[in-house]
């Protein structure tokens, strides 16, 4: 919904807006107008009591501007909230918390935004100019019932959306656990293959030290072995040549 300003384009001018409330139930109805520029609005009456079956005129007044607005744009909103109340309940009965959402109540809410347009040239007074909007509370009831529930599917997207990434991050840190698991088993497995290939490089090492130790020590018991018998030849030689000797003399 929205409301609508016929705003002069000269500055330095007040501008308003009648916004008329039509109340089409049985019931008492009290409202209240918010707006999210407080100090750039006069709004009266600004809360009030609506009878059934009738109808109350709100007057919003825009407070003079000292400059134009750029592209005539304006991001100002009203909040129109309304409940139903006891018969006959005057304006000044009514509690501080009527609007208070956490009181229990049915609060049905009304979001408006400003709108500018040129103002009417053949206006009354020819600095202010004026529109009368109705709203009806059957529909605004019906437009902000259905809001409570998408308010609740939009909560419950969200909360499936932070679910879904919470599984999912929970399925990422899985997979990064698994993944360092993995990692770990195979530099445990490459530390031990190379402790095998360190410890099967150390035989090696002390076999062929142990092979080439009794390589020498074999090869010494073979020289040691020629000189025997080269000795044993020698004296066999020495005791034949004496043995000759010793028939010559004879």
């Amino acid at each position: 919904m929205k409301m609508v300003f016929l705003r002069s384009i000269e500055v330095d001018k007040q501008s308003y807006c009648d916004l008329r409330v039509v109340n089409n139930i049985e019931h008492h109805v009290a409202f209240k107008v918010k707006t999210t520029s407080p100090t750039k609005y006069f709004v009266r009456p600004n809360t009030g009591v609506v009878q059934p079956w009738d109808a109350c005129v709100i007057r919003v007044t825009s407070q003079a501007q000292r400059e134009y607005p750029p592209d005539m744009q304006c991001k100002d909103k009203f909040l129109l909230q309304s409940t139903i109340v006891p018969p006959h309940t005057d304006i000044d009965e009514l509690p501080q918390d009527a609007f208070n959402k956490d009181s229990g109540k049915v609060i049905e809410e009304c979001k408006l935004r400003v709108v500018y347009t040129l103002a009417n040239r053949n206006s009354g007074d020819g600095s202010l100019a004026s529109s009368n909007q109705s709203l009806d509370y059957n529909s605004c009831k019906a437009e902000t019932r259905s809001n409570p529930d998408a308010s609740l599917r939009e909560a419950a997207a969200k909360a499936e959306t932070g679910l879904e990434a919470t599984r999912l991050a929970l399925g990422i840190q899985a997979e990064i656990s698994e993944k360092q698991k993995e990692m770990l088993l195979a530099q445990k497995i490459m530390m031990q293959e190379l402790e095998g290939e360190r410890q099967a490089r150390a035989l090696a090492e002390a076999s062929l030290r142990e092979a080439a130790a009794r390589a020498q020590e074999e090869h010494k018991e073979a020289l040691l072995a020629q000189r025997t018998n080269f000795l044993k030849q020698l004296s066999a030689q020495v005791d034949t040549a004496e043995n000759a000797l010793h028939w010559d003399t004879k």
